[in-house]
């Protein structure tokens, strides 16, 4: 399995290796079929299997453990993206894009496009993809 799937215990997670993100429980079978065509029908179910033994948490419980450790460390196997990092009194929001950490500055610090900016590049990783980002 470790050729395709990382479990993460700590976080409670199932990674793929070859997309680097965490695939909810209720996703492993439709991942799989919809990303990973080109492995073999019996290595996906095999994949699925392995996935419905583990111990997965809800993506929702996943980020708020993850709140709490408030841990900085590089988790093994998911992106790493550019992003950016809110310099805001108490603040540490993060973003993948500047027009996101645009839009939350505006909303929760009333910063304005005059303003000088309040952010810094942050390299970043996000445990899910699709409905699940965080």
């Amino acid at each position: 399995m470790n050729q395709y799937v990382i479990y993460n215990t700590i976080y409670h997670i199932l990674i793929c290796r070859q997309c680097g993100c965490a695939i909810p429980q209720d996703w492993i079978l439709r991942h799989f079929r919809q990303y990973h065509k080109t492995i073999t029908l019996e290595t996906r179910q095999e994949i699925i299997n392995y996935g419905t033994t583990l111990d997965l948490w809800d993506p929702i419980k996943v980020h708020e453990y993850m709140k709490i450790m408030n841990s900085k460390s590089k988790i093994e196997g998911l992106t790493i993206y550019a992003g950016f990092q809110c310099q805001g009194e108490n603040c540490m929001k993060l973003t993948r894009t500047k027009e996101s950490m645009k839009k939350h500055c505006r909303g929760s610090h009333a910063w304005a496009n005059k303003d000088s900016i309040q952010w810094k590049k942050q390299s970043i990783q996000s445990f899910f993809g699709g409905q699940h980002i965080k």
